[in-house]
């Protein structure tokens, strides 16, 4: 025989399924949309590869070829980044409507608080036994520095002067040396009569 208790709880399960297939049929029309959308645009980049592919079999030079493909990757950008913001807006016009069947609390609100139960005092522990201190280590002589070696040179390479290019000089070609100013010399001035 039911009781008014599981009268309660087959109406709260009833309403609770019907609120679930709310929630998923609005899900459902945004994943249809969001696949719609999806394929659109796999449409509009498929076609368009096929139309660039037709354009490139006529490229005569490769300055031609290059503003192919300069278009071709603007137009898919610009095919991309519309698509996105179509998907984006449709999330986000479609989020209110799902979160709208959503109950605030789930389904933990509907449920009365349970009451706190009584807690049982935990048994006493005892204190850990102290573990006796860490000896000190020996104390060790410093070793000493070893000597510094000196750094190993590198090995000459032996390259014919027929391959290897002329090097540049790291420092710039030295300039002609300035004459030197000449000693001041008495300058001729003209007889006075």
């Amino acid at each position: 025989m039911a009781t008014g208790k599981d009268i309660k709880l087959a109406v709260d399960m009833e309403e609770a399924l019907g609120q679930m297939q709310k929630i998923q049929k609005a899900n459902a029309e945004f994943v249809q949309k969001l696949a719609e959308g999806q394929m659109e645009l796999v449409n509009e980049l498929i076609d368009g590869t096929m139309k660039h592919f037709d354009a490139l079999k006529g490229v005569q030079n490769p300055q031609q070829m290059v503003e192919l493909q300069n278009q071709y990757f603007t137009d898919s950008a610009k095919k991309i980044t519309t698509q996105g913001r179509k998907l984006f807006d449709l999330y986000v016009s479609s989020q209110p409507a799902i979160a709208s069947l959503m109950p605030v609390g789930g389904a933990a609100a509907k449920k009365p608080a349970a009451k706190p139960a009584a807690k049982k005092a935990a048994p006493a522990r005892k204190p850990a036994a102290k573990k006796p201190a860490a000896k000190p280590a020996a104390k060790k002589p410093a070793a000493k520095p070893a000597a510094k070696k000196p750094a190993a040179k590198p090995a000459a390479k032996t390259v014919s002067k027929k391959a290897t290019p002329p090097k540049a000089s790291a420092k710039p070609a030295a300039k002609p040396a300035a004459k030197p100013a000449a000693a001041a010399k008495p300058t001729a001035t003209a007889p006075k009569s």
